[in-house]
């Protein structure tokens, strides 16, 4: 039925018009509205985050740290329509971050100095 949410496995897709409305009622206040709305989300995220990172420990740290910026800054989404790009951008920027906050790697560290420092 269109507008219903969709399950598959245990990935959640939701319609535009779903994910839209949810927003809405998020921006609002409305706890249950933002979890439904993070937890259908929440695979494609961290896929997403994974993608930029290639470390699952990362990439699960990035989507915590965007899951408090996302549900202290709902209020401030000018579009409830444009929740995927928004919540992608918060992704992103949260993986950078921690990816700046790491130390080093010793790969990182090899391929600045392929002859040695």
């Amino acid at each position: 039925m269109k507008g219903d949410i969709l399950t598959t496995g245990r990935v959640i897709s939701l319609m535009p018009q779903v994910t839209a409305a949810l927003a809405d009622l998020a921006k609002l206040g409305d706890r249950e509205a933002f979890a439904q709305l993070y937890t259908a989300w929440h695979p494609r995220l961290l896929r997403f985050a994974l993608r930029r990172c290639g470390d699952m420990e990362l990439a699960r740290d990035a989507m915590q740290d965007a899951a408090l910026t996302m549900a202290r800054n709902i209020h401030r989404l000018k579009d409830p329509a444009s929740f995927s790009p928004w919540a992608y951008t918060i992704v992103r920027r949260r993986v950078a971050d921690r990816m700046r906050s790491r130390p080093p790697s010793v790969e990182t560290i090899l391929c600045r100095w392929p002859n040695g420092p």
